[in-house]
């Protein structure tokens, strides 16, 4: 007896899928692009590209997921089963609708509600899972009479199924062959050490922490003892009395330091900013990864994390990630512009993350939680035994940097009350000064604490101590800030009174290591002789305004050209300080509180010569500054 003749086709199933894939991506893209993201900032042809791309390579795995399935109907043995293939295959499109659905409810949800996915436990999740295959019964069954019908019309029609096939794939490979035609970024190799190099290299720790004025810590004379570890340490430690930030917001000013570029420069103050192009794989981690290092960060997942601000090749380990799982985001930045590739990341992390997380797999971190105020917030304790474990598992020299968020206002819970003993912390009002003075002395124990591991351990002379903050409190960039390095055995030590940045750390660790410093990195070495007095330049946000929930996040209608995300630019110099507003267009200046930098009276400069220096940064940096003709005037009541 002859099998009936299917009543399935094969390109039928092929275009529901082209059609579910496509739809699936330009929804994630929509999404993308209406919320404060990387895609922001891209033209609307760069956003176009981006979706195509996308919408092309996920159709093309589509097709190679039904292809073995497409081959098994066309055995002899098997023809008669070729309906039977199709719908097993009609599971993929229907899981694509399915996933779909879930991310808009999730999206939903937590957008008006602050309820999703990342905010349930235990069995809460449940409810997620039989909402997902629900979802996906649901769509296989519509998705199984549309095929019938779309099936019965191609051979009422006529259609070739060879069209049908052509016209898909060639569909698929112009969009995948879009980045070929797009520049593409050339990555720069790393300096090679010079030959004087120390055969065992120190290892390198990087501790900052948030929010921390100088003129609040007793090693900078602050009359309160706030750090009494600090200058223990500071009497075999190079001192610097008058560092400064390069900009506000800690992701900016973070990675200025891993960079030693200035972020007027990568353009990277906060997320959604990422680092683009040659700028994600030009920092300090990735030359002291080429080195032999072993590199980790233990800093703020989401608001802080390298993997998440697209930096490349540098850390081994980021915020308990390793870099196995960012190997396909190093290597799609390796081929495509920054864009593709970062897009195509966090589109598959999204839906990745969420079924982990409902299927008990692994939980999702939810970022607000980690800014909230909320008692036992900030891991901090964590974060050292991190480091510790990291220093005594490694079995070469690493370099860690560890982001302590104690000091973090504008309210504070300090673990132990010297300087507000008997005061409520539920009472406290913001920005607290004995509140604050008490976390930095928190501050200071863990350095204390650190300091006496490695002592014990016999690590403290075969390491490089780097203490320093992101800004200064209230975002502040023109604030002093601490900028203590202790090298093995006391080298260098001495009191720093030339204003010095945070730009400067890469330059001065990698000449203690022998290292040439690359061009493009902008600071100076503390370690190199006579520092030369040089305008340090900073940079705030702009368009960062807080929610009816109190949290912080972007106003796009705010972000807008020349200057974007960038609502402020600083210049210090010697000990004056200058502001021009980039928005309102307002100038402002005074002098640097408890600055101790010496300045000749032939070296101080005007407002003038102030306002056209900053005006060149901004022009070297790609900045159109036609709007900046002429120095605004002070407001009236400037100093």
């Amino acid at each position: 007896m002859k099998a009936p003749k299917p009543d399935l086709a094969w390109s039928s199933l092929y275009l529901i899928t082209f059609l579910a894939a496509t739809l699936y991506i330009f929804m994630e893209w929509l999404f993308a692009i209406t919320r404060p993201s990387y895609m922001n900032n891209l033209g609307l042809g760069q956003q176009v590209q981006v979706f195509l791309f996308a919408s092309g390579l996920l159709g093309i795995v589509c097709f190679l997921l039904l292809s073995p399935l497409a081959v098994l109907s066309f055995l002899p043995r098997l023809k008669p089963y070729q309906n039977t293939l199709i719908k097993i295959g009609l599971l993929l499109p229907a899981l694509i609708f399915a996933a779909l659905i879930l991310i808009l409810v999730d999206n939903f949800t937590y957008t008006l509600y602050r309820f999703g996915i990342v905010s349930t436990t235990g069995l809460s999740r449940v409810l997620y899972i039989l909402g997902f295959l629900l979802a996906a019964i649901l769509c296989y069954r519509s998705l199984l009479g549309t095929m019938h019908g779309l099936s019965q019309h191609i051979r009422v029609r006529k259609w070739s199924p060879k069209w049908i096939f052509g016209l898909l794939i060639g569909a698929l490979l112009l969009f995948i062959a879009i980045p070929a035609i797009t520049n593409r970024f050339g990555i720069s190799t790393t300096p090679i050490a010079r030959a004087a190099e120390a055969a065992q290299r120190p290892n390198i720790l990087l501790i900052t922490s948030d929010g921390v004025d100088a003129n609040h810590m007793s090693v900078y004379g602050y009359a309160r003892d706030t750090t009494p570890n600090l200058r223990a340490l500071a009497g075999s430690a190079l001192v610097a009395e008058n560092a400064f930030s390069n900009a506000g917001p800690t992701a900016g000013s973070v990675i200025a330091i891993y960079t030693g570029k200035y972020p007027a420069e990568t353009r990277l103050l906060y997320p959604p900013d990422i680092l683009k192009g040659v700028d994600a794989y030009q920092h300090l981690p990735g030359i002291l990864r080429s080195l032999g290092y072993k590199t980790a960060q233990f800093t703020l997942p989401h608001f802080l994390d390298a993997y998440e601000l697209n930096l490349l090749d540098g850390f081994d380990e980021a915020n308990g990630r390793s870099a196995v799982q960012s190997q396909f985001l190093s290597a799609a930045n390796r081929v495509l512009p920054s864009d593709y590739a970062v897009f195509t990341y966090d589109l598959s992390n999204r839906l990745l993350d969420r079924l982990r997380h409902i299927f008990f797999l692994k939980r999702m971190t939810n970022p607000y939680d980690l800014v909230a105020g909320k008692p036992g917030r900030f891991v901090d304790q964590q974060r050292l035994e991190s480091l510790r474990q990291a220093l005594t598992t490694a079995e070469k020299p690493v370099f860690v940097h560890i982001h302590l968020m104690v000091t973090h206002g504008d309210t504070f819970e300090p673990p132990q009350q010297k300087f507000s003993a008997g005061q409520e912390v539920e009472d406290q009002e913001p920005w607290s000064v004995d509140f604050y003075d008490d976390t930095i002395l928190e501050f200071d124990r863990d350095i204390g604490n650190l300091v006496k591991d490695l002592t014990e351990q016999g690590l403290l002379d075969k390491t490089v101590l780097v203490i320093g903050s992101d800004h200064g409190q209230k975002w502040d960039q023109l604030q002093r800030l601490p900028l203590i390095f202790r090298f093995p055995n006391g080298q260098h030590a001495g009191r720093l009174q030339a204003n010095a940045q945070n730009l400067d750390i890469a330059p001065t660790l990698l000449d203690y290591l022998g290292v040439d410093q690359p061009d493009w990195m902008s600071g100076q070495s503390l370690i190199s002789g006579e520092l030369k007095q040089r305008p340090i330049f900073g940079v705030s946000s702009q368009g960062q305004e807080p929610d009816q929930d109190g949290e912080f996040v972007v106003n796009w209608e705010k972000i807008s050209a020349p200057f974007y995300q960038f609502g402020e630019l600083t210049l210090v110099d010697c000990q004056t300080w200058f502001r021009l507003d980039l928005t309102d267009l307002d100038w402002e200046s005074g002098i640097v509180a408890g600055s101790t930098a010496a300045c000749p009276p032939d070296s101080v400069i005007t407002d003038e010569v102030a306002f056209q220096l900053m005006v060149e940064h901004l022009a070297e940096n790609g900045f159109d500054v036609a709007s900046l003709d002429s120095l605004p005037s002070k407001p009236p009541d400037s100093n």
